[in-house]
């Protein structure tokens, strides 16, 4: 009786064990489910800032090249400068 017992403690404390094990990987599977979202939602937006970053760089260097070609004057109307109309379109 007494060994009967004894075996039907271990087993409960083992299910005990078991259960806790299960609720624990279950928790750190959603951690891990969480993590991989939250990590490709941060690719998707560094990916869209750097491609907004280059669309500004070659709209700044094709500013820079119409600036070079355009000389200053204090006298002289500056809204018709190639430089000042593709400011406009943006």
């Amino acid at each position: 009786m007494k060994l009967n017992l004894i075996f039907i403690t271990i087993i409960l404390v083992l299910l005990f064990f078991l259960k806790t094990t299960t609720i624990t990987l279950k928790q750190e599977k959603d951690k891990i489910l969480f993590y991989q979202k939250n990590q490709t939602r941060l690719e998707n937006q560094i990916r869209r800032i750097y491609d907004e970053k280059l669309k500004i760089e070659t709209k700044n260097q094709a500013l820079k090249k119409l600036s070079s070609k355009d000389t200053f004057n204090w006298h002289q109307d500056i809204s018709n400068t190639l430089v000042i109309k593709r400011l406009q379109q943006n």
